[in-house]
């Protein structure tokens, strides 16, 4: 690893518990927060939370708001719990700069006739939201490779030793004694974890 990375400061979970509790706000509160602090370790460990200046750090407080959004879906599966998708609001209450988003995307947030500035910032967030979607499940992969394994450290209530590894297969064959929550969300995970909202 290059020890200039190293160096670097980050923001930890700590300082993104305090809007996650806002962003994350389900039925399932202390799973949700639990799931995100996860997430946002496993981001750590890949040095995914690292930043140079104040422009990267709010690139990395969008980021921070993906892993809530992420978040947010898995709860929406597991406890059919709706929400609503308000990036700008998210952003907000992250503390977000929009004038940092804008030197961030450079040339592609320059205000036009079609579009103005909020709406170049929320197209903005919500394109970073979805970089950071597919970069939070693919690290997720990375670390953890089968379904089962994946639902555990989301913790999507299922802990694959207490069913003697129960893997597809068996669960093709036996369907009856999982909880229809845990297969709606074992189901979402094998999908590769859409985004629902």
């Amino acid at each position: 690893m290059n020890n200039n990375l190293k160096d670097m400061p980050y923001l930890n979970w700590l300082e993104v518990e305090k809007f996650a509790k806002y962003i994350c706000s389900g039925v399932n509160d202390n799973a949700d927060i639990k799931c995100g602090e996860n997430i946002w370790l496993l981001l750590e460990e890949f040095q995914l939370t690292r930043y140079q200046n104040e422009i990267e750090l709010n690139r990395i407080l969008v980021r921070a708001i993906a892993v809530c959004h992420f978040v947010n879906d898995c709860s929406y599966v597991i406890c059919d719990e709706d929400y609503e998708n308000s990036c700008e609001s998210w952003a907000d209450e992250a503390g977000v700069d929009k004038f940092r988003i804008a030197q961030f995307m450079g040339v592609k947030f320059m205000p036009n006739d079609s579009c103005d500035s909020e709406e170049l910032f929320e197209n903005a967030i919500s394109e970073l939201l979805t970089s950071d979607r597919n970069l939070i499940i693919s690290k997720i992969r990375d670390k953890y490779h089968s379904d089962a394994d994946i639902m555990t450290f989301l913790g999507g209530f299922y802990d694959p030793s207490s069913e003697d590894n129960i893997d597809q297969e068996d669960i093709d064959m036996d369907p009856v004694h999982i909880p229809s929550e845990t297969l709606r969300f074992f189901e979402w995970i094998s999908d590769g974890m859409p985004e629902l909202k």
